[in-house]
């Protein structure tokens, strides 16, 4: 039996355990999954363009289908996202992205839900020099 027939066999009624870390599915109470999840399949894909060495642009764009047998009546989410960085001044460099996400999981909530995220961030790097003697 494959690994995927496996999974298949149990419909979404399987727990997952790992002898060698005692705290579930966590590590110190860091998750140990990845975005997908169990019994999901998705796609992501990305590209960066390259302004300069110090700057650049990167869309990127993410689909997750969860499967119904596993989460009752299943679910979608899309998002989409443009990240850029630029030096703004010397040691100053600014980072930004704005995010749009569509999602419809019916266990959590009815019809399709949409939310926008963004940040800034200003950081700043010294350019210290040691002096050994």
């Amino acid at each position: 039996m494959t690994a995927q027939g496996a999974i298949d066999q149990y419909a979404g009624q399987f727990f997952y355990f790992n002898n060698a870390y005692h705290d579930g599915y966590t590590n110190k109470g860091f998750i140990l999954g990845d975005w997908i999840g169990r019994q999901a399949k998705g796609l992501y894909l990305a590209s960066r363009y390259l302004i300069s060495p110090q700057a650049s642009v990167q869309l990127s764009f993410r689909n997750q289908v969860q499967d119904p047998e596993f989460i009752p009546g299943g679910g979608t989410l899309d998002d989409f996202r443009v990240t850029a960085e630029f030096p703004v001044w010397q040691s100053f460099r600014l980072s930004s992205f704005v995010q749009f996400e569509r999602w419809n999981i019916p266990l959590l909530a009815t019809g399709t839900q949409h939310n926008v995220a963004t940040a800034v961030q200003i950081s700043y790097r010294p350019n210290w020099r040691w002096r050994g003697n």
